[in-house]
């Protein structure tokens, strides 16, 4: 006898965010977007398409005197993006559907939602990196990481846009281009740094004063260097891409990650030069220090 397909339970379908039309799996709703709602947030002034709705309202910001972003739903204007962000998920119902049952958390994006529960709350983390070994809870993470700390770029950025050239790496196309190319070069006049374009050399320049270049994208914060803001950003995304070798620990942190690896060695590292106990940090010996008598 021939199984009749089984209908799914409401529960199980999925929902298109924008029409509200269901689907039974992932690449019925994806393909519905893709012939349906394609650039479906269109900009009024310059007629430019965005999928995405935050996308859409970034961009408004470029054609605004006042520098304000504006949700696209309402009047409401603000001059931070995180604080429309936060008002469009507390004020209209559409970026509310994917709601985490076990913490409350809601999600815009469907693929995020599902990211969250399967991921999040096990602490599971499938996504290695070929280079150094460090696991990711997401994809999106792992890229990122890639990106910046192994440096990794597609072979057009590695091709020389003065003459043409291709390299393997970006050190061996950044000593190409001081070699060849130094007249195109904007050089740093405090350390002697080099840079491929003058927007580059001016957010360099603010490591060498007070000038905090580099904003959060989830709040106010601003940092001198990248590297901060990176670590700053982890609070809100909750990566934690240092992982401990012993019990699979993860921290945002590689100093956080290597003082809760002392605890499984023993390592003591810092010792104190008047009684010479060691302590696993540099705090703890600090803090020893101010009350060292001089016995062990």
């Amino acid at each position: 006898m021939t199984k009749r397909p089984r209908m799914l339970n409401p529960s199980e379908r999925m929902c298109c965010e924008i029409c509200s039309t269901e689907f039974e799996n992932k690449t019925q709703l994806e393909q519905h977007y893709e012939e349906s709602h394609k650039n479906h947030y269109k900009c009024e002034v310059c007629s430019e398409g965005f999928k995405k709705i935050l996308a859409y309202i970034f961009h408004i910001k470029t054609h605004s005197d006042d520098g304000l972003y504006r949700c696209a739903l309402c009047n409401y204007t603000t001059p931070n993006r995180y604080i429309v962000n936060k008002h469009l998920k507390d004020k209209h119902d559409q970026f509310k559907k994917h709601i985490c049952k076990l913490c409350g958390k809601s999600f815009s994006v469907f693929t995020y939602f599902l990211e969250h529960n399967k991921y999040f709350h096990s602490g599971e983390r499938p996504f290695q990196c070929d280079h150094c070994g460090k696991r990711f809870m997401y994809s999106r993470y792992l890229k990122t990481h890639m990106a910046h700390l192994h440096k990794t770029r597609t072979e057009e950025e590695l091709k020389c846009v003065f003459c043409g050239n291709s390299f393997q790496t970006s050190q061996a196309l950044m000593n190409h281009r001081i070699k060849q190319h130094p007249k195109h070069l904007h050089v740093c006049e405090i350390c002697g740094k080099t840079f491929n374009t003058k927007s580059l050399l001016v957010l360099h320049s603010s490591v060498h004063s007070n000038q905090k270049a580099f904003g959060c994208s989830f709040c106010e914060k601003k940092f001198k260097r990248r590297s901060f803001l990176v670590q700053h950003e982890r609070i809100h995304t909750g990566e934690k891409p240092h992982v401990c070798p012993h019990c699979g620990k993860g921290f945002s942190q590689r100093s956080s990650m290597v003082r809760h690896t002392r605890r499984h060695t023993g390592e003591r590292p810092y010792a104190c030069h008047i009684c010479n106990k060691a302590f696993a940090s540099r705090n703890l010996l600090t803090n020893h220090r101010k009350n060292c008598k001089g016995v062990s």
